[in-house]
């Protein structure tokens, strides 16, 4: 099985290249730059180089700005919708002018996809709400389309992985070792994560089960901000009893703190759950416990 995978670099990214390599599969990066390990592929000039894509089985892609890294000014915003909107449209283009395109094109996008939910549970059906990430999200799913190739939209949660290898947890890992850590405005709000092993296998399962569409990357079990923070704090022993109320956050991170850290997101992963999908680490607990267990 031949695969390409951009944003390789990445968290996620790095993470798949080397599960792929463990099983043996013809993986390789796909590069923005050429002379460098892997295939280079011009998202400027897309056609000049859709020959990478040529019989390859399989095309994931995960490259995309950080979306947590720095207030979100109208620069910020545009590079944010550039790094993710315009590549997708790029190598769409590429792969309906291959003779021979991806079998299947597996596209990143976020459970933020349903914008603020409160405390209501949502699916893959979801109709989604106002909000920039929201919109994004849709904009971003609605480039990875394609009639040459089985396609689906990975909506990941929040993806937890061993402290140090640049996953969601560090900084919050790190503040909590500080004595830090605290609840961010109410606490109620739900966070939609997954362990980064479940989520590799998630991604396989895609694969080989022929599923397509928006699919939720996510465990089944979300956990509401201050319950994950508490428990962070307890099994680190550390402290935790430090408050930061909402217009505190906007004051210092802008929009972020409302779109980012303040929105109740409750995804349920119905079709890996209905398609036979086995968590290893569905519950917060044994997640953080094989984390904080793990040495990068």
């Amino acid at each position: 099985m031949r695969i390409l995978i951009s944003g390789s670099n990445g968290f996620i990214g790095s993470a798949l290249l080397s599960y792929f390599s463990q099983q043996k599969k013809e993986v390789y990066p796909l590069l923005r730059l050429p002379g460098k390990k892997g295939a280079f592929f011009s998202y400027a000039d897309p056609l000049s180089t859709k020959q990478v894509l040529e019989r390859a089985d399989v095309l994931i892609h995960l490259a995309g700005e950080n979306i947590a890294k720095g207030r979100w000014t109208k620069k910020k915003k545009q590079g944010l919708k550039k790094s993710r909107i315009e590549t997708t449209k790029a190598l769409v283009q590429a792969m309906e002018a291959c003779s021979f395109p991806p079998k299947v094109f597996l596209c990143a996008s976020a459970v933020n996809y349903a914008g603020e939910k409160n405390d209501q549970s949502f699916t893959e059906d979801v109709l989604p709400e106002k909000g920039f990430l929201s919109q994004l999200c849709q904009e971003w799913e609605d480039a990875a389309t394609t009639d040459r190739s089985r396609c689906a939209q990975l909506r990941f949660g929040m993806v937890l992985g061993p402290y140090g290898a640049g996953s969601a947890l560090d900084p919050m890992a790190f503040l909590t070792k500080l004595g830090l850590s605290a609840k961010l405005s109410t606490g109620k709000q739900f966070i939609s994560w997954i362990h980064i092993e479940d989520a590799l296998r998630a991604i396989d399962w895609v694969i080989q089960q022929s599923l397509e569409g928006p699919i939720h990357i996510s465990s089944p079990y979300p956990e509401r901000q201050d319950d994950f923070a508490r428990l962070l704090a307890k099994m680190l022993q550390r402290p935790y009893f430090l408050k930061m109320p909402r217009w505190l956050m906007r004051a210092f991170l802008g929009e972020i703190a409302d779109e980012l850290f303040c929105k109740s997101v409750k995804a349920i992963p119905k079709k890996l759950l209905d398609s036979g999908f086995c968590f290893s680490y569905p519950d917060l607990r044994s997640a953080l416990q094989k984390i904080l267990q793990s040495k990068r």
